[in-house]
């Protein structure tokens, strides 16, 4: 059975963390005068008739170091590339195979510094975006929900 498309007035987000780290988000969609599959319930102190839906979403736990490493990849092929700013870096004798500030030129002393800079850059957006806006933040400077580079990072292994 097919259901119509339903116009969603508002989203409503509840998150609770877990001590094992898993992530909850409860997600309430506002949903009015549409058919909507089982479980449901009405609000009668709503000033008009409003259904809702909860769904309930696991999600899982966010390791920082596989972003980091395929950041790595992705921006440098982990050092192998033939160009990029890691070259230019290379050639200064420090480092930087993340793509780090690259607008700048940015290079770190060494390749251990990069690393810790590009971990504590996604520790902090994350508190702020999803995944798909931070990696895309991290690439242009804009948090959209998704974008090629994203696309991209989701693709490598």
């Amino acid at each position: 059975m097919k259901y119509p498309r339903r116009k969603v007035e508002h989203w409503k987000w509840d998150a609770l963390r877990l001590s094992t780290g898993i992530l909850f988000i409860t997600v309430v969609l506002s949903l009015i005068k549409q058919a909507i599959p089982k479980p449901v319930f009405l609000d009668p102190t709503a000033g008009k008739v409003t259904i809702y839906r909860v769904e309930t979403v696991k999600i899982k736990k966010i390791n920082i170091s596989e972003i980091v490493d395929k950041i790595h990849a992705l921006e440098s092929s982990r050092g192998k590339a033939v160009y990029g700013l890691h070259l230019f870096c290379r050639k200064k004798g420090e480092s930087n195979e993340y793509g780090y500030g690259a607008h700048q030129k940015m290079c770190f002393r060494n390749h251990v510094e990069a690393t810790a800079r590009v971990h504590l850059w996604f520790n902090i957006n994350l508190e702020t975006y999803t995944l798909g806006q931070a990696i895309c933040r991290y690439n242009t400077g804009i948090p959209h929900a998704t974008c090629l580079y994203y696309q991209k990072f989701l693709a490598v292994k």
